[in-house]
């Protein structure tokens, strides 16, 4: 490809996915395949048959919650090649990743693959560190494409919702862009929005 090569990305039509059945969401692949079985079916019953996870709170709650916006915030850049294990990183779709730390291993993890030591550490005895990693090139405005804008909690599930600059980009094979926030009383992120683009998380 040449190096002059340009692509537009704009708004919700920036990439193309296959979308889930349900209008506007598009299910996150599951790490391995019975818990996510388990999960679709008891979601939509409305309770859960998995004795190691609490319960999820319904979607509905969770878009209800008010919204919560970090103070606490870094942006860096992630390796195109990197080791980083599924519970740290969870790829979204061709495009974003899902960022999740919940402990201080978890974040010196991450910040050794990203090559920075952010201070102060965040206190992970009572949040964690959520973000994106965004895969889409570099951008011919300079602008940092992704930003995280606030995360709705219900009893300590989460709605993280992300906004991604539409604009041109250089198709380039680079490091992604992440940005990420520490929420306090956060389990753990059971949907994403960017944009709008609706992931909900196994």
């Amino acid at each position: 490809m040449s190096g002059s090569a340009r692509q537009t990305i704009s708004g919700q039509d920036a990439f193309q996915t296959r979308s889930d059945p349900v209008e506007g969401v598009i299910r996150v692949p599951a790490r391995r395949a019975w818990p996510w079985a388990v999960l679709v079916l008891t979601y939509a019953m409305g309770w859960i048959g998995c004795v190691t996870e609490p319960p999820r709170v319904p979607a509905r709650e969770l878009a209800a919650a008010p919204p919560f916006w970090p103070q606490q915030r870094w942006r860096m850049r992630l390796p195109v090649e990197h080791d980083l294990p599924l519970s740290i990183c969870q790829r979204l779709c061709p495009e974003f990743d899902l960022i999740q730390i919940r402990d201080r291993d978890e974040w010196s993890v991450f910040c050794r693959t990203a090559a920075v030591e952010p201070k102060p550490v965040p206190d992970f005895s009572s949040g964690m560190v959520v973000g994106i990693a965004a895969h889409v090139g570099e951008p011919v405005q300079r602008r940092w494409p992704v930003t995280i804008r606030y995360v709705r909690r219900a009893r300590r599930d989460g709605w993280l919702q992300a906004k991604f600059e539409p604009g041109i980009y250089h198709p380039l094979q680079s490091p992604a862009y992440c940005a990420l926030a520490y929420v306090p009383d956060l389990r753990r992120i059971a949907f994403v929005e960017v944009n709008r683009r609706l992931f909900m998380i196994p």
